[in-house]
């Protein structure tokens, strides 16, 4: 490229061909000779990526010159070559020339034998302590009664909370100070799921705790080089985590039955 040897990535995936801003000295390239341009660019994580401008540069691959558009971004990521440089280069996407496939089945096996507890049917719990939930000193306990629902999904939500209860996530009680009423959620393959509506109770109480989150890109940086990669399904997730007695009885639901205490997230 303009007459030096450039490492890039083939992404299919990358409709124009990209370099960071570091390797323009290599190729005799300053950001004055840059063209502005109006296309935008993002990044796999769907964040804006910082276009300084285009250039035209002379490719040879294969013996054969080509002048084509290059773009160049801010920053230090990869250098990828899109698919409008393809054609030029001769590259398609047709055919596969070899397939290897493997089974895991053995090891998967192996998993499971070695740790029952986790692949168990019914809902898991999370080992360590009960989660908590700090509300403000000057809070006050806020009650509401249980929100009509319609008839027609009746018989469903009720499903839904028995369900909740033999899982020991509900726990019935006779009163409470607090109480949220529940919202239910119609999943796609037509099954309830209980929701309590807390932002007109505790969320308005609740003391947060200020943690400092990552942003996708730093997560997807810290998977630079990797090789292996699982995805882990945990079904009703929140609700493997318990909750202590104080935080059990902040979250009670009010509904169309009676009043639960909920042990879970």
């Amino acid at each position: 490229m303009n007459g030096h040897a450039m490492t890039v990535e083939i992404d299919s995936g990358v409709a124009y061909t990209v370099i960071s801003e570091s390797p323009l000295q290599q190729l005799n390239i300053s950001r004055k000779h840059l063209q502005p341009t109006n296309v935008r660019l993002r990044s796999y994580t769907k964040s804006d990526l910082e276009v300084l401008g285009t250039i035209t540069v002379t490719v040879i691959y294969r013996s054969q010159d080509h002048r084509l558009p290059l773009f160049v971004v801010g920053g230090n990521g990869a250098n990828l070559l899109g698919r409008d440089w393809f054609p030029a280069l001769g590259i398609t996407l047709e055919g596969i020339n070899q397939l290897s496939t493997s089974t895991s089945s053995t090891g998967i096996y192996t998993v499971h034998e070695e740790f029952p507890e986790v692949f168990r049917d019914g809902l898991g719990k999370a080992n360590g302590p009960p989660m908590h939930i700090e509300v403000s000193a000057s809070a006050s306990p806020k009650f509401f009664k249980a929100r009509q629902v319609p008839f027609a999904l009746r018989p469903k939500i009720d499903c839904a909370i028995d369900l909740l209860v033999e899982q020991g996530v509900y726990q019935p009680v006779r009163n409470s100070r607090w109480a949220t009423p529940v919202v239910p959620i119609v999943k796609k393959n037509g099954k309830i799921r209980l929701c309590g509506d807390y932002k007109s109770t505790v969320n308005k109480a609740i003391v947060s705790e200020q943690y400092p989150l990552p942003t996708t890109d730093q997560l997807f940086a810290n998977l630079a080089n990797c090789k292996l990669f699982s995805q882990l399904d945990l079904e009703q997730a929140y609700q493997q985590l318990e909750v202590d007695k104080d935080t059990a009885d902040l979250l009670t639901v009010n509904t169309n039955k009676v009043l639960f205490r909920v042990a879970r997230l």
